[in-house]
């Protein structure tokens, strides 16, 4: 997967420079030694004082339109069906199955989750530096959804039996992000310091990943690299990170006595009540 920033990507003369720091390195360990130190999973030690270590952000991030909401007469209960027509989604998430519950909280509020397929949830992240979920990496496409993660609706709109929410689809990345650091960077906060940078081409396991921080370019975990800056799967702030709410899909459903239909995620979908 080919990452583009907005920021310059570095030039070939010092990827090939690096590459040759990396292999006089790899003579000394192996192939696979990065270049400096990595304590926390994060990038090297001269960056300590513009880090704070992971663990969430200072507060729960929240939702545009996100209030409370009532369930219409005779729609709460838990729906299943699937995607029609829509063999993208498949290909990506691995199933078309599709299975919403409505529910009233304690407070008496409406609350939605949707579950994909019937696989059960990637396991919690626990290695900042490793591409999550297990299985992906730079040069795989990433689904919009993941099997068995529960996936909460916000934005919650109710017109008659119409139904319309969004998810959020970084949802999955929530364990991975809580792992990382967060740097203070121009604007905001980042997982990874400075702005923008580059790939070298190569396997997976060859690639080289530069982080751009002021005029110098550091080389990170090519993991970090992907999900901070090209896909952004992370929210962070002055505390921590944690999964950006910025990835939203849209759900679009009429209820219909026992049957559900509409759009979900661009794509046709057909649910009937559950017994």
């Amino acid at each position: 997967m080919k990452m583009n920033t907005n920021s310059t990507v570095v030039g070939l003369a010092a990827l090939v420079a690096l590459a040759a720091l990396v292999a006089l390195a790899a003579s000394a360990c192996d192939a696979k030694t990065v270049v400096g130190t990595f304590p926390d999973g994060g990038v090297p030690d001269p960056l300590a004082g513009n880090r704070q270590e992971g663990g969430g952000t200072c507060n729960p991030l929240t939702y545009a339109d996100d209030t409370p909401f009532t369930l219409p007469a005779n729609v709460a209960g838990s729906w299943t069906g699937y995607y029609q027509g829509c063999p993208s989604v498949t290909a990506l998430a691995g199933s078309d199955v599709i299975k919403m519950t409505l529910t009233e909280s304690s407070a008496g509020s409406g609350v939605i989750d949707l579950v994909f397929g019937t696989e059960p949830p990637p396991p919690p992240a626990t290695v900042a530096t490793d591409y999550y979920p297990p299985g992906f990496s730079m040069s795989t496409p990433y689904p919009t959804t993941f099997q068995g993660v529960t996936y909460r609706a916000h934005a919650v709109r109710w017109q008659g039996q119409r139904l319309q929410f969004v998810i959020n689809g970084h949802v999955a990345w929530d364990s991975w992000c809580k792992l990382q650091s967060s740097y203070a960077v121009p604007g905001g906060y980042k997982c990874l310091p400075g702005d923008g940078g580059g790939t070298s081409t190569g396997t997976d396991e060859d690639a080289v990943c530069i982080a751009n921080i002021g005029d110098q370019r550091t080389q990170v975990p090519c993991a970090q690299f992907t999900l901070c800056n090209g896909n952004s799967v992370c929210a962070c702030d002055a505390c921590g990170c944690a999964a950006s709410t910025l990835s939203t899909d849209n759900f679009d459903v009429t209820f219909d006595g026992d049957v559900v239909t509409g759009v979900g995620t661009q794509c046709n979908v057909r649910l009937t009540r559950d017994p």
